[in-house]
């Protein structure tokens, strides 16, 4: 091999590896002039939207007229959000912003019954196909679904047997409670520390049955037989349904049974109530009123500073709200307690309100939302009503 040839074998390497680096440089001078511009920022974080506030109020309530106020978003020189001037309602109410003792409010006024249903007194009777139709409607039962409507407890309380059984009752106000009555099967373990197990059957008996209805598996005053087998280490309870105890060891008691025809209330089926109308009690559902109010900011800087300054620039009237900290100093899901002052010329049986801060920010973005714990109980006249608070952040 000459001379010219071994040069030529020793410099190849050396000048693949700095065409390579030349190519890795050019790389990165692309990528640094790309990530600065607005296409990069928009592929890796999305289009940036406009900062926004908004309110959100829900009201359910029996009461034919209302009235309620509740505290409003202040800009940073404590004047209301133009946005409440334009509300979007459904239901009949009207909205106003009033100066209180408290502080500035929104007012809310609204008149009117809900939708009218069937009349209690006729089922059984000529209103069962309306009665039926609502069960429809509301999905407690299938359409064509077979029934057996029977009525009891003085007229105030209304069974329904199909494919599995409802009980519809009215309690002290007039409103429409909703039960559903199934088989439960259950397995557990629990420590025992509320009664002598020696004493089952005998002088702890009571201590044992009160047990057993805190825990669920059989209902107060029902009909029950115990006994206690198996070198005293089982105990049998025999009543609605049959509920088997195993004493195991370190003192666990281990139970397994069917609690058969057990009624539980149910949730979620909205407000509905009775009205005496001419010596006949109506069903009507509440009235249902909801306001949505939104306001769009404009779009900020994307930095953080400017998040933490949008955020901090607002406050709520009538309460002892705070602005959030820094994005910085704040930790994901913090929540915080506010009180903030309500007031209602009569009860309302479900009440919400919730505000939302949104910078609309890419990145290092956080989102402070205020809300009521789930929907509240309004009494008559000024209260406390507490909200909380959390600030959700992310990168």
């Amino acid at each position: 091999m000459n001379n010219s040839t071994e040069k030529e074998m020793r410099w190849k390497p050396i000048l693949l590896v700095g065409i390579g680096i030349l190519l890795v440089i050019a790389v990165m001078f692309t990528a640094i002039l790309w990530l600065n511009s607005s296409t990069s920022l928009l592929f890796f974080f999305g289009a940036q939207e406009d900062a926004t506030t908004s309110t959100s109020i829900y009201i359910e309530s029996i009461a034919e007229n209302i009235t309620i106020y509740i505290p409003v978003l202040l800009d940073e020189n404590k004047t209301v959000l133009k946005m409440y001037e334009t509300p979007e309602i459904t239901g009949n109410i009207s909205t106003a912003i009033i100066d209180t003792q408290y502080g500035q409010a929104l007012k809310i006024s609204g008149s009117g019954s809900g939708d009218y249903l069937f009349n209690w007194n006729e089922i059984p009777g000529k209103d069962t196909d309306r009665f039926v139709k609502w069960l429809e409607v509301i999905g407690d039962v299938w359409p064509g679904e077979k029934l057996d409507i029977n009525k009891t407890d003085d007229g105030r309380t209304i069974t329904v047997s199909g494919r599995s059984t409802r009980i519809y009752q009215l309690n002290e106000k007039g409103v429409l409670k909703f039960y559903c009555v199934e088989d439960i099967d259950m397995d557990g373990m629990s420590e025992i520390y509320l009664f002598n197990w020696n004493e089952v059957p005998g002088k702890d008996t009571d201590l044992f049955v009160m047990w057993l209805e805190g825990e669920g598996h059989v209902q107060p005053g029902e009909k029950l037989d115990i006994s206690k087998t198996d070198d005293g280490r089982t105990i049998t309870v025999s009543g609605r349904g049959t509920w088997t105890y195993w004493l195991k060891d370190k003192g666990m008691l281990e139970f397994h049974g069917v609690n058969k025809n057990f009624m539980r209330e149910t949730f979620g089926q909205g407000l509905f109530f009775t009205k005496e109308e001419n010596g006949q009690l109506n069903i009507y559902s509440g009235n249902n009123n909801k306001i949505s109010i939104i306001e769009k900011h404009g779009i900020l800087k994307e930095d953080t500073q400017t998040s933490d300054e949008f955020l901090k620039g607002f406050t709520i009237s009538m309460s002892n709200y705070t602005s959030p900290e820094p994005f910085i100093q704040q930790s994901d899901s913090e929540l915080r307690k506010i009180g903030v002052w309500v007031y209602s010329d009569s009860e309302v049986e479900k009440f919400s309100f919730r505000y939302s801060l949104d910078p609309g920010n890419r990145r290092q973005r956080e989102v402070t939302s205020i809300q009521t714990e789930g929907r509240v109980h309004l009494r008559k006249g000024w209260q406390v009503v507490n909200l909380s608070s959390v600030t959700m952040c992310w990168d």
